[in-house]
């Protein structure tokens, strides 16, 4: 833009150039006389030429806002700082060494096998024939036995009692002259016993609820009492005589 206006701007003084070497040249052959030419007067009004004064006028360049144009520098990408944590050793408190109990006199419990044994020994003392081995199975045996007799005599089946009593017994206790005879020794006065299931209510129940047996006693290797040991005693709660291989309630007679 700046050159166009430039260039405009000396076309133009070169074009006042020109008209002014033209009006010079034009009048300087009109002033010139013919020679052997009378030079006509000019009228008064054409006498005087004035000339114009050219005025250049100049058109101040408007000035054009540059913007700067401004380069980005490349930023190299920031690398994560990882920090280095050091270690530290952790200290370990010495471990306090426990001070030694006073040492207590403690006399030696008797092992299980001396206590079996003198069971054992007492169990066999009417019948010496019997070996360690059966002594203790049978024991395990008629224990189990009770412990199912005790749930029995709390529910008051005396229809399942009748399975773990021997068949001499259970005849025996059926006759009503030997129920009859045996109403008169019970603490109950006036009550007479009819039927097994009353002596199973009256007798059998009353006289070993809540007791707990001990020990066993060989009478034969057919026949047992199942005691309870109180104050070096034998107290009698049950008898058991094998039938068939198994061990059965027998029921005393009077």
């Amino acid at each position: 833009m700046a050159l166009r206006k430039i260039f405009g701007q000396i076309s133009i003084i070169s074009l006042l150039c020109t008209s002014f070497f033209c009006c010079a040249n034009k009048q300087d052959v009109q002033q010139r006389p013919e020679p052997d030419a009378e030079i006509p007067a000019l009228p008064a009004e054409e006498q005087e030429i004035v000339e114009e004064e050219i005025v250049e006028e100049t058109v101040p360049a408007k000035k054009i806002p540059v913007t700067p144009i401004i380069r980005k520098k490349e930023v190299e990408p920031e690398q994560e700082v990882v920090p280095v944590v050091e270690k530290k050793p952790v200290e370990v408190a010495p471990k306090e060494e426990p001070k030694p109990e006073p040492k207590k006199e403690v006399k030696p419990a008797p092992k299980q096998e001396d206590k079996a044994m003198e069971e054992y020994k007492r169990s066999v003392a009417e019948n010496t024939t019997i070996d360690y081995d059966t002594f203790a199975e049978d024991k395990k045996q008629i224990l189990k036995i009770i412990e199912e007799l005790i749930v029995i005599m709390k529910d008051g089946d005396d229809v399942k009692w009748r399975d773990y009593v021997e068949k001499s017994s259970l005849a025996y206790w059926s006759d009503t002259n030997h129920l009859a005879a045996y109403s008169k020794k019970l603490p109950q006065k006036g009550l007479r016993m009819k039927n097994l299931k009353d002596y199973f209510k009256w007798v059998f129940v009353p006289s070993r609820k809540g007791q707990t047996i001990d020990e066993i006693r060989y009478i034969s290797s057919e026949n047992i009492k199942a005691v309870q040991v109180r104050d070096d005693k034998d107290i009698v709660y049950y008898y058991f005589r094998k039938e068939n291989g198994k061990w059965k309630i027998y029921l005393p007679t009077m």
